[in-house]
């Protein structure tokens, strides 16, 4: 929480957070809160912390992929790299996008639709979101 917020990390469970207390969020911000505010998402931290580099949010996704022996997503180029390095499977949103077009979740309008809005907000390394319009063109999408 207090990694996508930017706030605080006392605020640990939905009945302790309130849309007041947040102040103005990016949507995607907005998004998550509102599951996490109607439990639909439902945090979870690694028991141990292997990984000493990064910010406190790609490492504990790092950890939290390791102990669960699980996919990491995670958009931050250098801990991409080191998560693959390490032997973990490592995803990036872009490429998660991709994924759910190849898998029949996404068509490729409403692949294209997010691929555009992943550009706009700018969070996203470069070469992700280039990889992404590469595989979105081979599927016929125009972006």
């Amino acid at each position: 929480m207090a990694e996508i917020f930017r706030q605080p990390a006392f605020m640990t469970t939905p009945a302790a957070v309130s849309w007041a207390s947040w102040g103005p969020l990016y949507r995607d911000q907005a998004e998550f809160l509102n599951a996490f505010l109607q439990r639909t998402v439902q945090p979870s931290n690694p028991n141990q912390s292997h990984v000493t580099l990064f910010h406190p949010g790609e490492r504990a996704v790092l950890d939290l992929a390791r102990e669960l022996q699980a996919d990491a997503l995670i958009d931050e180029q250098k801990a991409h790299d080191h998560a693959i390095t390490q032997g973990l499977d490592a995803v990036s949103v872009p490429e998660y996008l991709v994924i759910l077009l190849r898998e029949g979740i996404l068509t490729v309008t409403q692949a294209v639709t997010v691929f555009q809005q992943l550009m706009m907000l700018g969070r996203s390394p470069q070469p992700f979101i280039d990889w992404a319009r590469y595989q979105l063109q081979a599927q016929g999408g125009q972006v």
